[in-house]
Formats: C-alpha cells, sequence, structure tokens
C-alpha cells in the first residue's frame, strides 16, 4: 500500500513538473491585412472613431499604404475633422499623384471648408484621370449651377446620368430635377431670345392679360466665388 502511495507521489511529481515545461502559446500580433479589415468594416458600420484606431494601428505597421490612409482620410472627413482627413488625401496624392478617388475626396473636404476654387480644381482632375467618374461629374455640376454656369452644369449632370450606378440612386433623383429645371430655363430664354424674361412678360407680349400679385421681396442670395 505504502508503494503505491509512492508510485503515485512520483507519478504526480512528473506530470507537474512536465506540464510546467510546456511554454506558453505564442499569441501572434495582428497583421496589416487584418487591421485594415477591421477598420474598414467598422468604417461600412458607421462606427468612424473606431475605423480611424484600427487604421492608425494599420499605418504604425505600413505608413506608405495608400489605402490605409485613404480609409482613413474617409473616416476623419465622416466625423467633420477636415484637417485630419486633408493631411490624409495629401499624402495618399504625394504616394501616387494618379489616384482619382483620393482627389475627389480631398474636393469634398475643400467643398466643405467652402474652398470652391480647390474643390472644382480637385474634381476636374478626378475627372480627367477617369473620365467615367460619376460622383465627380455631380459634385462639379453643382459648383457650376451655383456659379450660375448653367449650359456647363448641365453637361456635367447628362455625364453623371450616363455613368452613375445602382449605388447613386439618391443623386440620381437629384440630377434628374436639376436637369429638367436647367432644360425648362433654357427654353425660356431661347423664346426670349437670349433676353432674361421677367415673371408675367411673356404673358403681355403675347397681348394677354398679364396678373400680377403681391410683391415678394427675396434675401439676397448668398454669391459662391470660385
Amino acid at each position: 500500500m505504502r508503494m503505491n502511495k509512492k508510485i503515485y507521489a512520483v507519478i504526480g511529481l512528473l506530470f507537474w513538473v512536465g506540464s510546467a515545461c510546456v511554454p506558453a502559446p505564442v499569441v501572434k500580433p495582428p497583421t496589416v491585412s487584418e487591421l485594415y479589415g477591421q477598420g474598414l468594416a467598422y468604417l461600412r458600420a458607421g462606427q468612424y472613431e473606431q475605423a480611424i484606431d484600427y487604421f492608425t494601428k494599420a499605418c504604425d505597421i505600413d505608413p506608405r499604404n495608400q489605402y490605409i490612409l485613404l480609409h482613413r482620410g474617409q473616416a476623419y472627413a465622416a466625423i467633420g475633422d477636415f484637417e485630419h482627413a486633408e493631411y490624409d488625401f495629401n499624402r495618399v496624392l504625394k504616394l501616387n499623384p494618379k489616384n482619382p478617388r483620393a482627389y475627389y475626396l480631398r474636393g469634398l473636404v475643400y467643398r466643405d471648408k467652402k474652398r470652391f476654387n480647390l474643390a472644382y480644381g480637385d474634381f476636374q482632375k478626378a475627372i480627367e484621370l477617369n473620365p467615367r467618374y460619376a460622383q465627380a461629374y455631380y459634385q462639379s455640376g453643382l459648383l457650376k449651377e451655383k456659379k450660375k454656369l448653367f449650359r456647363d452644369a448641365l453637361t456635367d449632370y447628362k455625364k453623371f446620368l450616363e455613368y452613375a450606378g445602382p449605388e447613386d440612386n439618391k443623386e440620381k433623383a437629384d440630377a434628374k430635377e436639376r436637369v429638367a429645371k436647367l432644360k425648362r430655363k433654357k427654353k425660356i430664354r431661347k423664346r426670349s431670345g437670349g433676353r432674361r424674361i421677367k415673371p408675367g412678360q411673356e404673358a403681355e407680349e403675347k397681348g394677354e392679360t398679364k396678373i400680377t400679385g403681391p410683391k415678394i421681396i427675396k434675401p439676397p442670395s448668398e454669391e459662391v466665388k470660385f
């Protein structure tokens, strides 16, 4: 009986020594691809702060990766941090001056900062690099319409509608309305021989009774300077 106890004690000791010698499993740090993938998932889910955190960790490992910088810039822009967004897009364009997406996204940042000249230049550069860039045409059209360059805006909206995809449905509806409105303006000017027609003037010229209502004083519209 005593011999059995000794045997068990020795077996137990050997088992304890053996388990103590087994090395702990090595936890590998996440790779750039894993961090970038997590960042993209958070970006698509609209969780921009978490996306920025993962993109930054990926950037620490691979600081010259234009795709990580581009998407981190997008996340910064989504939370209104335009300075960091612009910085990231500038870095992308240093690494790859022929990236139309970076020009387009930086153009949106300039637009939101009311730097319309720079925004317009970036949208044009994006179109130059990718002549089928639907969203760049749409944004360019909006700026031209604000500048009262109606004919050029109409051309841009038509280009947008030509190249737009299913993901652009919201902008498609708006662009169609704007095209219809600009075409109506074009028709009225054509009938008047290029003159601006005031409300009621067309009926008066035809010899019809001019119907006037109370005078409406409109507030001055904000002029957009390029």
